[in-house]
């Protein structure tokens, strides 16, 4: 069969044999074959192009050919100027579309206790992060918003930073995602102790789809304090981080949650969840950053 045609491969086995499962639902791909259908809808770190489109367009960077044993071919030169500009000009757009896509008005407002249980959650602000954050997921890493554990490697997190102009945009998308991150951790490290908490995780998931943060090579989560020290992001939020602004996302983010968990008369385990934020501030942070508890 000639490269790029239709091809169908079943997913249904009769033995245990790990090399003929499909390479793309596999999380470590075996065989030569599992590798290039794992990768052939992974796009290309440079281009942001899938390898369909770079069969299909070329390439021309002259160290991303012959790296496979389909050669792409090279695009001439003025094919090669016109579609630069097109990426320049589609980097421009995307730039302006996320311009202060994550500034908002995070300060919270005393409400009676007639309007708290009139109260929807999440809260408006909190449900536009969460629909911003999971847009620019879906448009840079190509992750399906409806993915229950999109997230993101901590060397990739410069990546989602570069779309915003200024340092203030920077830290305040910043501030979300480090609040988001670090409250689905603790959540999800203090609800699965029992099977009342995985079902209560599933239900803050519906209500909080917030992001998750890998590390990276070896896998597992990592602490969402490397953001605030990570040397790439420092530099890119000119080597200061507001704490101003991420004490105002505790009270934006975790209060938020905390007042749910009352809300479906769970304050039991919000007494947990705060006790095991104490906890992990303490070994997990570094002493710079024990500041929120």
């Amino acid at each position: 069969m000639r490269f790029g045609a239709v091809k169908i491969r079943s997913n249904v086995l009769n033995t245990r044999d790990m090399t003929l499962i499909p390479g793309k639902i596999m999380q470590e791909p075996i065989t030569y074959k599992q590798k290039a259908e794992r990768h052939y809808s992974t796009p290309c770190s440079i281009c942001k192009r899938t390898i369909y489109r770079i069969y299909r367009e070329g390439c021309d960077r002259a160290g991303c050919l012959n790296q496979d044993r389909y050669t792409p071919r090279i695009l001439s030169p003025s094919m090669s100027l016109a579609r630069r500009i097109a990426q320049e000009q589609e980097a421009e757009e995307r730039k302006n579309e996320f311009k202060n896509l994550f500034i908002a008005d995070f300060m919270r407002t005393n409400v009676t206790e007639k309007e708290e249980k009139k109260r929807k959650y999440p809260a408006e602000n909190i449900s536009k992060w969460l629909t911003n954050i999971r847009e620019v997921f879906r448009l840079e890493f190509n992750i399906g918003i409806e993915e229950l554990d999109y997230g993101v490697c901590i060397c990739q997190t410069p990546r989602l930073l570069r779309l915003l102009k200024s340092n203030e945009e920077r830290m305040h998308f910043l501030n979300g995602l480090f609040w988001s991150i670090w409250i689905d951790q603790v959540m999800y490290y203090v609800m699965h102790s029992s099977q009342h908490g995985l079902k209560l995780y599933s239900e803050f998931r519906r209500k909080y789809l917030f992001p998750k943060i890998f590390n990276h090579g070896y896998g597992g989560h990592a602490s969402p304090c490397i953001l605030l020290e990570e040397h790439e992001i420092l530099e890119l939020l000119g080597n200061k981080i507001d704490t101003k602004t991420l004490i105002l996302g505790k009270t934006a983010f975790l209060d938020e949650v905390c007042d749910w968990l009352c809300s479906i008369g769970e304050s039991a385990m919000k007494l947990q969840v705060m006790k095991e934020f104490k906890a992990d501030q303490t070994s997990r942070f570094s002493e710079q950053w024990r500041i929120f508890f």
